[in-house]
């Protein structure tokens, strides 16, 4: 998945999940908030914390560390995701939310290969 790709998805997550659904499926918000000094109650400062944290960190990486960091930034993404989902069908078990997932990565990729032409 393309970083725009990563971030279309996140913001679409963000923009209806609260704050207490993040922090309750997500192991990456919840290691976000103790790493970026305690508690932050809004979103969008703890995301330009997270964002300068990792433009700093990448200009330290080889080219190789850059490229398997890509795999966890989807893995990432991934699971921000499912917490939107769990957090949009409490009902829904996991096999249900991983479809609902593949569907979403599916459209993302449809819609890069139509920007792409």
């Amino acid at each position: 998945m393309s970083r725009v790709g990563i971030r279309l998805l996140l913001s679409r997550l963000l923009a209806d999940l609260p704050l207490e659904a993040l922090e309750k499926h997500s192991r990456v918000f919840k290691t976000a908030r103790k790493r970026y000094l305690g508690p932050v109650e809004d979103i969008a400062e703890l995301a330009k914390r997270i964002d300068r944290d990792r433009v700093e960190r990448a200009r330290k990486m080889t080219l190789i560390e850059k490229f398997s960091a890509g795999a966890e930034l989807f893995e990432q993404a991934c699971e921000v995701t499912r917490a939107g989902i769990r957090g949009q069908h409490p009902a829904w078990d996991e096999d249900q939310v991983e479809a609902e997932l593949v569907g979403r990565l599916e459209i993302d990729r449809k819609i890069e290969e139509r920007l792409a032409r």
